[in-house]
């Protein structure tokens, strides 16, 4: 698979992917994005996490509680369940179509359904990754999230992740 805006080269059995548009200062564009998910894939990534935590991440305006919360869920996870992100509850993730075709969702309120879907990939082996991406607090409209009523949603899904991890996971099919 050739790519236009990535140098994508195996060494010593790790995927390298680098951004190679010097001539933009190697700035996104669609193109770039496309083909980043297409180069994670061929790495072997079934979900890659948007992370505000993680060194070149950030979050800008927000709520200070609600800040602090998710920075402990995810570096908590992180650090004494090991799983590969420091951002767990974001919501801004990409997943393999046969990763999600294997999980059962139980989730009926909508804003803990990305902490399941992680935890319940983490559990089942799928490969994790993480990016940097930047949140910024809403400058129009209201926000329909309310922290202390999905709070104990998000605990469920938080606590789940300590059980043991499943069975080896089955064959990705792709998509």
């Amino acid at each position: 698979m050739a790519f236009e805006d990535l140098i994508y080269e195996l060494r010593n059995g790790v995927a390298w992917i680098i951004i190679n548009r010097p001539e933009k200062m190697n700035a996104f564009r669609g193109k770039t994005c496309d083909e980043l998910i297409k180069a994670l894939y061929k790495a072997g990534y079934e979900v890659v996490v948007g992370s505000r935590y993680m060194p070149g991440g950030r979050l800008v305006d927000a709520p200070l509680v609600k800040q602090a919360l998710s920075r402990i869920a995810g570096v908590s996870l992180r650090w004494f369940r090991r799983i590969p992100t420091h951002d767990a509850t974001n919501a801004f993730k990409l997943y393999d179509v046969s990763t999600l075709k294997q999980i059962e969702i139980e989730s009926k309120g909508g804003f803990e359904l990305s902490l399941e879907i992680l935890v319940k990939a983490y559990l089942r082996g799928s490969r994790i990754i993480e990016l940097p991406t930047t949140w910024r607090g809403r400058t129009q409209g209201e926000s329909k999230f309310r922290m202390w009523a999905w709070l104990p949603r998000y605990l469920k899904w938080y606590f789940y992740a300590f059980q043991p991890k499943h069975a080896p996971k089955t064959e990705r099919t792709g998509g």
